[in-house]
């Protein structure tokens, strides 16, 4: 504890410990980034003799774990991450040291495309009358544009139906064509309200029918 005299025989007779005080302007930064103004304080009482009480300021030293701080003005950059940012601000004076958490929020999806639906099947077509399977390839995607200006591509597998056979994961499978006509199933990809269609061709059934074949011979006859 100091000790000194003053005028009249008054004299300090103990301190506080110091205190920081850390104040940003805004409060919390977007994720396209801001110019913060930092404004930090130290002070402490001074306690006297005859029993006043006074406050003592310092101006602390800043330094900060991201961006660029000229004075008392920090320069936040872009955050391209998702998540959110903690910008440590650290406030030292003498022997007391403060710290302060700056969030920056990360960046979010501002619009979205329509969703696109594509599908197809292999084989289309020549599936044999006998029935077999057909292997469907589904897809819908749409592009998101983020806070940033950047932009990514959504994709997911749409819900998929058919007007014949069955469907079971990927599998289209159609059973035997006993008709004689060419069968066509249409399957059907949809996701959120938007479809798209393809088709699938089974050949069909050939059928062969032998009637029986008369052969009649007639006697020839001769006369002179």
């Amino acid at each position: 504890m100091r000790r000194r005299i003053l005028f009249g025989g008054i004299k300090i007779i103990g301190y506080s410990d110091w205190n920081i005080e850390i104040i940003t302007t805004p409060s919390r930064v977007s994720n396209l980034g801001d110019t913060v103004s930092i404004f930090a304080k130290a002070t402490r009482e001074v306690y006297w003799s005859d029993e006043s009480i006074t406050v003592e300021e310092g101006i602390p030293t800043i330094s900060v774990s991201d961006g660029i701080l000229e004075g008392n003005l920090l320069t936040v950059g872009i955050n391209t991450d998702t998540a959110i940012k903690t910008i440590i601000i650290t406030a030292t004076f003498e022997d007391t040291i403060k710290s302060f958490e700056l969030l920056q929020d990360g960046k979010t999806i501002v619009s979205h495309t329509e969703w696109v639906v594509s599908v197809s099947a292999s084989p289309a077509s020549g599936l044999s009358a006998a029935g077999g399977v057909s292997t469907i390839t589904s897809s819908a995607s749409r592009i998101a544009t983020w806070t940033d200006g950047s932009t990514t591509t959504e994709t997911v597998t749409p819900s998929l139906s058919t007007d014949l056979g069955s469907i079971d994961g990927n599998k289209l499978t159609l059973s035997a064509n006993t008709t004689t006509s060419v069968k066509t199933a249409t399957i059907t990809a949809t996701h959120e309200g938007i479809s798209n269609t393809c088709t699938v061709k089974q050949n069909a059934d050939s059928i062969s029918e032998y009637g029986d074949v008369v052969l009649t011979v007639g006697t020839i006859s001769f006369f002179k």
